[in-house]
């Protein structure tokens, strides 16, 4: 790692922050430790899903191919290319791997990558497809499914495939209708459902849930946040001159992000008051967040930039020399994150605590 980079990237960050007007924060270097870093695929590397202890890392550079790595050395387990594009990709918490198919199959894989465990074909085609970690509950468009020996529709949401958006949380199943509106919660505990609809608006981007609070953006600039439990409306405010690009949120914390192109701005999520901000005088391209505090911001040129939200502090370093950041995962456990680049590269580093 070149520390005068890293010195040179800490002042110029400063120096954004003070002519900005937003919260001025320290930068330091990052510390880390890299496993491996190796150029993986010519085609940009686009997905990439670590296993339950980390030890393995998924990397999909393009839609049709699929690879197995070891995390901590970069070596090549497996290596698939399929005739279908792939619609959905999961490391299980069991440790079997997860491909949807575009014409409508779905595969459970060993943990190797090498036998197909078991397999079911749906009768539409082009539908997206995710499975919640613990293997048994999935969605194939607006069809929500368990998964044992053989498939069980549990049932068939009242939602238009078209702009539905699906997920998981810890503890629900969550979709929702771009078009219409329209949110489904599920409790995965007692399969019990519930359903309303966001007040005359379309919702837009990807909506995040923290434990049992849903955030999503609406067309007409808001930000509207549920409690799916009480099924309360928690706040809906207006961003007023604009949307953010996105907004980004950990599983387990209680904080979320807004992305803009020259900034991004931290919440609370469960009053919707903000917290602090900073500059991105940057062009930015790839953004992820661990499990509770931190975010992780990466850029065109290279960088790294490290946000801990409970501090307020940044940690940068400079990880390519003439690749910009693409996908990012992280491994809580531990303390891992891959980082693919547009080039082709993938990288895995480990943070050092301090």
């Amino acid at each position: 790692m070149s520390q005068s980079k890293n010195k040179v990237l800490a002042v110029l960050f400063l120096f954004f922050l003070a002519i900005s007007g937003c919260k001025s924060v320290p930068a330091k270097d990052l510390s880390y430790k890299v496993f491996f870093h190796e150029k993986t695929s010519e085609a940009p590397t686009s997905h990439l899903i670590f296993n339950h202890d980390g030890s393995r890392l998924l990397s999909a550079p393009q839609y049709d191919t699929v690879s197995l790595l070891k995390s901590e050395s970069g070596e090549v387990l497996s290596n698939l290319k399929f005739q279908d594009l792939i619609s959905g990709l999961m490391f299980l918490d069991t440790g079997e791997i997860f491909i949807a198919k575009s014409k409508g199959s779905i595969e459970l894989w060993d943990a190797e990558l090498s036998n197909v465990i078991k397999s079911h074909d749906f009768d539409e085609f082009g539908r997206y497809a995710i499975i919640h970690r613990g293997g048994r509950w999935g969605f194939y468009g607006n069809r929500f499914f368990s998964w044992a020996d053989s498939i069980g529709l549990e049932m068939e949401l009242a939602i238009i495939n078209e702009g539905l958006l699906t997920f998981f949380g810890s503890e629900y199943a969550v979709a929702v209708g771009e078009h219409d509106g329209k949110i489904v919660t599920i409790d995965l505990a007692d399969m019990s459902l519930a359903e309303w609809r966001a007040p005359e608006r379309l919702i837009t981007g990807d909506p995040r849930l923290l434990s049992q609070t849903l955030i999503m953006m609406t067309k007409d600039d808001h930000l509207y946040a549920f409690d799916i439990k009480s099924q309360k409306v928690l706040y809906d405010f207006s961003f007023f001159f604009s949307s953010p690009i996105f907004i980004m949120a950990p599983p387990h914390g209680d904080w979320f992000a807004a992305m803009y192109e020259s900034e991004v701005v931290f919440y609370n999520a469960e009053t919707g008051e903000k917290r602090f901000s900073l500059p991105l005088d940057f062009p930015w391209s790839g953004v992820t967040s661990s499990d509770r505090e931190k975010l992780f911001i990466g850029s065109e040129l290279g960088s790294l930039y490290v946000v801990d939200v409970a501090t307020q502090s940044v940690a940068v370093a400079k990880l390519f020399d003439q690749s910009a950041v693409g996908a990012m995962t992280w491994h809580e456990e531990t303390n891992r994150l891959a980082i693919g680049t547009r080039e082709g590269e993938t990288m895995v580093i480990e943070l050092e605590t301090e």
